[in-house]
Parts: structure tokens; C-alpha cells; sequence
């Protein structure tokens, strides 16, 4: 079995994050916590969605999580350059199925947001799914928001993927996800998503250290949400 890569202290800090008070208290998380958890990462985007309908809002996302629970145990039989195929079909999936039975347009960046951070809590905080995931540590799709936009584009020169309606400005050095109101949650494609995922991996296998996109991501998004709370108490 795999240990983890992280130490139990950096664990636990970023637990403190998870949004619901029960999932912090777990000793551990199934994937289907994971998904959890990961939704309410997402979910406060999702405000134009009906409430009711075929499908309620609370249903939709227990059936979304089962389909998705049953993608995932395809990840054991996979091998790590099938990963970004599986993870393009498992975006697919979870906009196919709210297209069908919400009626709503699930974007790309909703999508992976939800995926992503249900990868990197399962591999954080379980140790049986931690053993399937490990071999995928390398490729590993970062969680695009806007703590890791401003990470990447300050960090790696990389600036995020664009949507209708944004201008990005002409160097990373520029960009500001706060100043210019970057929206994760409004990506549509897919094959622009990816490409940005590929520029991360190809930066960082660069750079002498020798971190995975999920480490750098871990360490990273905890020193964005460091600096930006150091600087809210000074405003204050």
C-alpha cells in the first residue's frame, strides 16, 4: 500500500478547508465523500439551476455522484496514459447526465473543479483509494480556480484558460484573478482545459524540484489562501 505524500500536520491543515463540519471530523473519506466534499467546492456556481423539476437539486447530485463513483473504479484497470482520456469522459459524463435530467449546462470548469478536488481528497484522506490513484501522482489534473490561476500564471508563466467574454491580458505577469473577475466555473472547452493541464505538467518536470502537479498544487493553494487571508486582516 502507498503511503501518503504529505505528512499528517499538512493533512490536517488542509482539512480545515472541507466546507461541511462532518467531513472535517472523518478519519477518513470514501470516494463517495470525496464527491461530497468536492461538491461544495462547486456548487455555489451552479445558482442557475432549478430547484425543482424531474429531478430535485439534492437527487441529481446523489445520482451524478453514483455514476461518477462507478466511472472511477474504471481508474483500476487503467494505466497512467489513459488517465486524461478518463478524465475527459468522466467531465462528459457528469454534463451529459445534468444536461439530460436538469436541463443544465454544466461547463467544463464546474466539471473538473468537482472531479479534481474529489481526486486529491480521496488521495489525501483514504488509503485503500490512495493505492489505486498513486501511479497517476504524475499527471495528476490540477484544480482550476482562482487561488491556482493566479499560482500558475505568477509561478509557472502559464496564463488559465479562457471563456466567452474574458480577455486575458498579454503577459501572466499581469494577470490578476481578483482585478480582471476570472471565472473557473465558466470554461466550456475541454481541449483547451487539457492544454493547459499538459503546460503545467511540462513547466514543473522542468523545474528542479521534481514535484508532481498534485504536490505543487497542494503546497501552492495553501500559500495563495495564506497570503490572501494575511492581506483581508491588514485591509482590515
Amino acid at each position: 500500500m502507498s503511503d501518503c505524500i504529505f505528512t499528517s500536520e499538512q493533512k490536517d491543515k488542509f482539512k480545515k478547508e472541507i466546507r461541511k463540519k462532518k467531513y472535517r471530523e472523518y478519519s477518513s473519506l470514501s470516494f463517495v465523500d470525496a464527491l461530497n466534499c468536492a461538491y461544495l467546492d462547486v456548487c455555489r456556481t451552479m445558482t442557475k439551476m432549478e430547484r425543482d423539476g424531474v429531478l430535485s437539486n439534492r437527487y441529481a447530485k446523489e445520482r451524478c455522484i453514483e455514476i461518477i463513483e462507478a466511472k472511477f473504479k474504471e481508474l483500476a484497470h487503467t494505466e497512467e496514459q489513459g488517465f486524461d482520456r478518463w478524465h475527459r469522459e468522466a467531465c462528459e459524463t457528469m454534463i451529459d447526465f445534468y444536461k439530460r435530467e436538469k436541463d443544465y449546462s454544466l461547463s467544463c470548469g464546474q466539471a473538473q473543479k468537482w472531479i479534481n478536488m474529489a481526486l486529491k481528497y480521496a488521495y489525501l484522506y483514504d488509503a485503500d483509494d490512495r493505492k489505486d490513484l498513486d501511479r497517476f501522482r504524475a499527471v495528476f489534473h490540477v484544480p482550476v480556480d482562482r487561488y491556482i490561476a493566479d499560482g500558475v500564471a505568477h509561478d509557472l508563466a502559464i496564463l488559465p484558460p479562457t471563456y466567452d467574454g474574458f480577455h486575458s491580458p498579454d503577459s501572466p505577469a499581469l494577470f490578476d484573478s481578483g482585478k480582471l473577475n476570472y471565472a473557473w466555473s465558466r470554461i466550456k472547452c475541454y481541449k483547451t482545459y487539457l492544454k493547459y493541464q499538459e503546460e503545467i505538467r511540462e513547466k514543473l518536470k522542468k523545474q528542479n524540484n521534481g514535484r508532481t502537479p498534485l504536490e505543487w498544487e497542494f503546497y501552492r493553494w495553501l500559500e495563495e489562501k495564506e497570503k490572501r487571508e494575511k492581506e483581508k486582516q491588514q485591509k482590515n
